[in-house]
């Protein structure tokens, strides 16, 4: 403990007197040496900024002006001006509506400065998109073009419609660049002028440059002195006299700079005020603290140099404690500091990789656990109907027919083959799973003398979709015998497919005795929560099919059971939409 109080009172000293030498030197040297220089350093800044801003301007313009003459020489474009200046009818809105069109094409293309894109032409109709801006021949801006006799010019701001919504409060402020369109195909000038291609350009982006330096006060002006635009109400409305268009100018302690943009024939005039260049100095004091508050910064990095030999290896180990914590099983800390802290992170670094390999073993025995649990499940369905095929063989065979034993054999042999084959993951097409269902309907029919029919409904494409196998077989024998028999009636089994978004719903209905509430309501309880099971309800089928829907894609795929006493039962099951197995598509049984 002494020890550790004697090296804090040496970096105590130490510190103190770095503190004293940085306030002398900063005081003495720094403030009265870098003011003149810094206060030139801060003119020629602002200078900088503004022909910046004026030469990224020019170049903005710059581009709308060739992007402009692109659209005027668009073949597409001068061919559709030529006919709409001579069709009429429907020829006429037709023609007006591909102009629209094309315009709105190359607003697509320059959307980041062009709001809208549309045209006067020579009769001073405006041809735009809604038939929005037909103010615009009366507007101030356009008279004072067309009284100048150009061929393009830069309007100063105004307010347009937003032309989503053309509504008066909803006004947005554009420059608009207009620039006349002539007909390539005639030589004379004015005859062959066909209108003018009016260019709204963002005004906010444009003076985007402008918000990109919060403490930069700049406006636009024409070449007359009237402005366009700037970053200061209060200062716009203010007298531009000749001398701040002309040359740079230093007036009651402010500074004035000009800078010109030549497409638009505008200048951009930018100022520091005396204030802003005094609170600047004070920026100067502050550096001179600031130098103070660096050196004692550098004698506390010293000391924090020395306490991160000893603290850095216990964060490192803390870190990784932290991200395994978290769920990152690959964490793995290298510690290097030759003492006690590497001993532990190594301890760490084996009991991380333990633990990984035991999670790794606990997830391969889980896997094993779901297969098995699916190899039982279809080891419970295969006998079941199994047993009630050879019944079904005893009983014709008492009665001697043997052209039926014959085709009851044939397809008791498909459905035999088909169980022994599949294994508890294995997924059929649609198509073969109604091949074993007829198959199977088959022999019931032979077993209880046509006591019901099978059909199906499948939507068109539908037949391909992979289903597990042998899914719908313990489905239709659970309606059978549940449903058909116990009524005592010829019934009907019907099979449709269908699709629902991103899945398929699978449904199997009859017309048989139906379910009484009391049941229903017990059997959905043991299709949700297998505790509740028991074998002799009789429904073995139905809770192993919805297990093998729940193992192979989610408890959201379960099986549905919905049912009216005296009129029938419907079973449902949804599934996602898997490729085919294989290009060729299975067909449909007749």
């Amino acid at each position: 403990m002494k020890k550790n109080n004697k090296i804090q009172s040496k970096l105590t000293r130490t510190f103190c007197a770095v503190v004293a030498a940085a306030l002398l030197v900063s005081n003495l040297s720094v403030y009265l040496y870098l003011r003149q220089i810094y206060n030139r350093e801060l003119v020629n800044n602002y200078r900088n900024i503004g022909e910046n801003i004026s030469e990224q301007l020019e170049n903005d313009l710059a581009n709308i002006e060739n992007f402009a003459r692109l659209v005027c020489l668009d073949k597409n474009l001068q061919d559709l001006m030529r006919n709409h200046l001579k069709c009429e009818g429907y020829m006429y809105y037709r023609t007006i509506r591909e102009i629209t069109s094309a315009l709105a094409q190359y607003v697509a293309l320059r959307d980041d400065l062009i709001d809208d894109i549309y045209i006067v032409d020579r009769e001073n109709t405006v041809i735009s998109r809604n038939g929005f801006y037909q103010d615009t021949p009366e507007s101030d801006w356009y008279r004072k073009f067309t009284q100048q006799d150009e061929n393009f010019v830069f309007s100063g701001v105004h307010k347009v419609n937003s032309r989503e919504t053309n509504l008066a409060d909803e006004r947005k402020e554009v420059i608009s660049y207009v620039v006349g369109m002539f007909d390539l195909t005639q030589a004379a000038k004015e005859s062959g002028r066909m209108g003018y291609v009016v260019f709204n350009i963002k005004y906010a982006a444009l003076m985007s440059e402008m918000d990109s330096f919060p403490e930069f006060r700049g406006m636009l002006v024409e070449k007359d002195g009237d402005v366009i635009g700037g970053t200061d109400e209060k200062w716009k409305i203010e007298t531009i006299s000749p001398q701040l268009l002309d040359s740079d100018s230093r007036i009651n302690g402010s500074y004035y700079f000009s800078s010109e943009i030549p497409t638009a024939g505008w200048v951009l005039i930018s100022t520091v005020e005396a204030s802003v260049l005094n609170m600047q100095m004070l920026h100067v004091a502050a550096l001179s603290f600031g130098i103070m508050l660096l050196i004692m910064f550098c004698a506390g990095w010293v000391v924090a140099v020395l306490a991160r030999n000893i603290t850095g290896p216990l964060q490192l180990l803390t870190t990784g404690i932290r991200q395994f914590s978290e769920g990152n099983y690959e964490t793995h800390v290298e510690v290097k500091s030759g003492d006690e802290v590497e001993k532990v992170a190594d301890v760490f670094n084996r009991m991380a990789d333990s633990i990984k390999l035991q999670m790794e073993e606990n997830r391969r025995k889980e896997m094993e656990k779901c297969k098995s649990q699916l190899r039982f499940l279809m080891a419970q369905i295969k006998p079941h109907f199994i047993y009630n095929s050879l019944n079904c063989i005893i009983y014709l065979a008492r009665r001697e027919k043997t052209e039926d034993i014959i085709r009851f054999t044939k397809a008791f042999i498909s459905l035999l083959q088909a169980a022994v084959r599949t294994e508890p993951q294995q997924e059929n097409e649609l198509a073969v799973e109604v091949n074993y269902l007829k198959n199977y309907i088959t022999l019931i029919r032979y077993r209880y003398e046509n006591a019901m029919e099978f059909g199906w409904t499948i939507e068109e494409g539908c037949a391909s979709i992979r289903v597990p196998a042998l899914i719908l077989q313990p489905i239709v024998e659970n309606s059978v015998f549940h449903g058909l028999l116990p009524n005592g009636t010829p019934g009907h089994i019907h099979l449709s497919v269908a699709r629902e978004g991103e899945r398929v719903k699978v449904k199997i209905e009859d017309d048989g005795c139906g379910i009484s509430d009391g049941q229903l309501k017990q059997i959905r309880a043991e299709l949700e929560d297998q505790n509740l099971r028991s074998p002799e309800n009789g429904h073995v089928g139905l809770e192993n099919i919805s297990e093998r829907l729940k193992l192979c894609y989610g408890p959201e795929c379960r099986l549905h059971i919905d049912s009216r006493l005296g009129i029938g039962t419907e079973v449902w099951f949804c599934l996602p939409v898997c490729p085919p197995l294989s290009r060729e598509d299975h067909a449909l049984p007749e």
